[in-house]
C-alpha cells in the first residue's frame, strides 16, 4: 500500500506527524544532531511581498562566501546530511551559491532551496543547480493583483528539470482566485511538480480564503496542499528541534527554527531567539527554552525527539 505523501510530511513536514524523524540518525542512536539545518545565507531580496513576515529584517546582512563554506564544514562535521537554503532574503542572489552547490556536492550533503524564482524562471540556459538540488520550491511573490506571470512556474520547472519543484502562493484576503486556480491547474500539469501549496498569510490572518480556495480546488487538484498553522501551541521548554534542525542565518547567529516569525509579525527579529553564534554550536550545545514562544508548530516533533532520546525499559521489546 502506498501512502499519501502529502500525509507523511514529505512536503510540509512542521504540520504532519514527524515520520522522517524515526529515519534519522537521531532516533537510531537516541542523540540529538543538526541532521538538517536551514541556512539563510544573505537577507538581500529582489522582491517586495506586502505579505512577508520578515520585511523590517535588516536586509544588508550577509555571509560573506569564505563564511560560508566554513559554516557548511562545521554543521557536516556536526552531522548535517541536508540543507535547506533559504531566507532572511533571496539566497540565489548570494554571490556564493554556485560554491555551496560545489562544497554541498564534495560533502554529500543533500540541498533543498526556496527561492521567488524571479532570477532562475527567466534563465536563457541550463541552471547549474539542475540536478544537483534534491528540490526547489518557487514562491510566488504576487498572489493578490491578478497580474502574477503565472508561466513562470513552467520557466522555471524547465530550467530545473531534473530537481522536484514544488510551488508556495501565501494566501492572503486579497488573493486572487483566478491566479491561484490558474498555479494550481499548470502544477498538475507540470510532470516534475511535485507539490502547490497554499499558506496562509502570517502577517494579517486568511483563515476565509484559505477555506474557499481549499474547497475550490479539491476536486482535480491532487497536488495542493493546504499549509494552516491551526496546531500551534506554547513552545517546549526543552526544545529538541533547535538541535536537530536549527537555522543558521544571515547575522551569523544559530536560531532555534525557521518560524520564530511567529512570534513579531513583521518585526525586527527579537534577540532573544539567539542560541549562540554558529561558530560555539557544537555537541555540548543545550537546547533553546522554547517557552517563550507563544505559537509553536514543532511540538509534535519535540514530543517524539523527547521520547526517542531518552532511556526507555525493556527497549527490544517493541
Amino acid at each position: 500500500m502506498t501512502a499519501d505523501r502529502r500525509e507523511t510530511g514529505d512536503f510540509s513536514a512542521g504540520l504532519s506527524m514527524p515520520w522522517k524523524i524515526f529515519r534519522s540518525r537521531t532516533a537510531i542512536e537516541g542523540r540529538p544532531r543538526p541532521e538538517h539545518i536551514r541556512l539563510y545565507p544573505t537577507n538581500r531580496c529582489n522582491a517586495a511581498c506586502s505579505f512577508c513576515a520578515i520585511r523590517k529584517w535588516t536586509r544588508g546582512e550577509e555571509i560573506p562566501t569564505p563564511e560560508l563554506m566554513e559554516l557548511v564544514r562545521h554543521f557536516h562535521r556536526l552531522g548535517t546530511r541536508a540543507i535547506t537554503v533559504s531566507g532572511g532574503g533571496e539566497p540565489t542572489l548570494h554571490p556564493g551559491f554556485d560554491a555551496l552547490l560545489d562544497l554541498a556536492g564534495e560533502l554529500d550533503i543533500q540541498l533543498g532551496l526556496i527561492t521567488n524564482g524571479l532570477l532562475w524562471s527567466d534563465a536563457p540556459k541550463k541552471l547549474p543547480a539542475n540536478g544537483r538540488l534534491v528540490w526547489a520550491r518557487m514562491s510566488v511573490v504576487d498572489s493578490e493583483s491578478g497580474n502574477y506571470d503565472v508561466g513562470r512556474l513552467r520557466r522555471f520547472s524547465r530550467n530545473l528539470s531534473e530537481t522536484a519543484v514544488g510551488c508556495y502562493a501565501t494566501i492572503t484576503s486579497r488573493s486572487s482566485v483566478d491566479t491561484i486556480r490558474a498555479l494550481a491547474d499548470l502544477a498538475e500539469e507540470l510532470p516534475n511538480v511535485t507539490h502547490f501549496k497554499l499558506g496562509e498569510d502570517t502577517v494579517s490572518g486568511a483563515g476565509e480564503k484559505m477555506s474557499e480556495l481549499a474547497d475550490l480546488l479539491k476536486p482535480g487538484h491532487g497536488k495542493v496542499i493546504v499549509h494552516r498553522h491551526e496546531g500551534a501551541v506554547r513552545g517546549a521548554k526543552r526544545c529538541l528541534v533547535s538541535l536537530v534542525r536549527p537555522v543558521a542565518a544571515a547575522d551569523g547567529y544559530v536560531y532555534p527554527c525557521c518560524s520564530m516569525e511567529l512570534e513579531d509579525l513583521g518585526q525586527v527579529r527579537p534577540d532573544r531567539f539567539r542560541m549562540t553564534r554558529w561558530r560555539d554550536f557544537g555537541a555540548d550545545t543545550g537546547c533553546f527554552d522554547g517557552s517563550i514562544c507563544p505559537k509553536c508548530i514543532w511540538d509534535r516533533y519535540n514530543r517524539v525527539l523527547a521520547a526517542l532520546c531518552a532511556p526507555m525499559e525493556h527497549e527490544r521489546f517493541f
